[in-house]
């Protein structure tokens, strides 16, 4: 009788205390995306605010951001002059978020995000991300913005692109000299 009364209390011992403890210890998933969720909207509204700390906070140190031209992969130091450079007035860029998937690693360490997103000026985007978690919270190893293009104006935009890529005079990869 005693046996069986140590079973059922260790069999409640393990119901009652398996959630609560598998909560203490790792975060659900659900929990986990709303975390990132949050990361990604602060990460677009700091843009849009232009603060430049903030935003660049969202970054790991050595972080890539990639722009649409093929020119335009900025490692964090070269990305940080950037951005300093283009939110001086408080004014930076503006995208809002549309539609966002998060998936994430078995040791929920590492998260990979793919958003559409829209610019008012500009129309749509997909922006690529890759979040780390680190001892001081999630942040972005790597982010990609990419032009949408719909695949009935596939053709037009293609010809203009490839024109405007034929007519440069600098190598792929490497950023066209500028008018000042």
């Amino acid at each position: 009788m005693q046996i069986k009364n140590l079973l059922i209390a260790v069999s409640l011992v393990c119901m009652i205390g398996s959630p609560v403890f598998a909560k203490q210890t790792k975060p659900l998933a659900s929990e986990l995306i709303e975390l990132i969720d949050n990361k990604m909207d602060d990460f677009h509204a700091a843009a849009d605010q232009g603060d430049k700390r903030r935003y660049l906070d969202h970054f790991s140190e050595d972080s890539v951001f990639m722009g649409t031209d093929d020119w335009e992969r900025w490692p964090y130091e070269a990305f940080a002059k950037y951005v300093n450079k283009h939110f001086k007035d408080g004014k930076g860029w503006s995208y809002t978020p549309i539609k966002r998937f998060t998936n994430f690693n078995s040791q929920k360490t590492v998260a990979w995000v793919d958003e559409i997103v829209e610019s008012e000026k500009w129309g749509r985007f997909r922006g690529t991300a890759v979040l780390e978690n680190t001892p001081q919270g999630w942040k972005l190893k790597h982010y990609s913005l990419t032009k949408l293009v719909p695949n009935e104006s596939w053709v037009e935009v293609s010809g203009i692109t490839k024109k405007a890529f034929k007519a440069r005079t600098v190598d792929a990869g490497v950023e066209p000299p500028r008018a000042e």
